[in-house]
């Protein structure tokens, strides 16, 4: 993935932020800014941060499966392995990494942001920080 696509997903990612100006001991935009953003876009994405977002974004674990390039035959394998959305989407995201050659987490904020919990998965990763 080129630098180039790699800064579009970001500037896709990033929430925009009001300039507050600075002053009073407010911060400036670019300090508010970091924040939002220090997470590493193409970081290769760990199993505890996956396990944050599975927990955040169970309820949408059958879409992000489907994203994920996994066929309907091998998400209701995966639902008759477990017992919980948690769990399924843990076996989804083991087995998206395995195939990876690099699993990255602007990838999965990506396919989030497609199926529309975006939101609760940055949230989960700044939780986990």
């Amino acid at each position: 993935v080129s630098d180039a696509t790699l800064a579009q997903i970001e500037r896709s990612l990033r929430p925009e932020m009001p300039t507050t100006g600075g002053t009073h001991g407010q911060l400036d935009q670019p300090e508010r800014r970091r924040e939002f953003t220090s997470i590493e876009l193409d970081a290769e994405v760990s199993d505890v941060q996956l396990s944050a977002i599975a927990g955040a974004v169970r309820s949408q674990w059958r879409d992000i499966g489907l994203r994920l390039g996994f066929s309907l035959a091998e998400m209701d394998d995966f639902e008759q392995r477990r017992n919980s959305t948690h769990q399924c989407l843990l076996d989804i995201f083991a087995a998206w990494k395995r195939r990876e050659h690099r699993a990255t987490i602007g990838a999965i904020l990506n396919i989030c942001k497609d199926v529309g919990v975006e939101g609760a998965a940055r949230a989960a990763l700044q939780r986990d920080k």
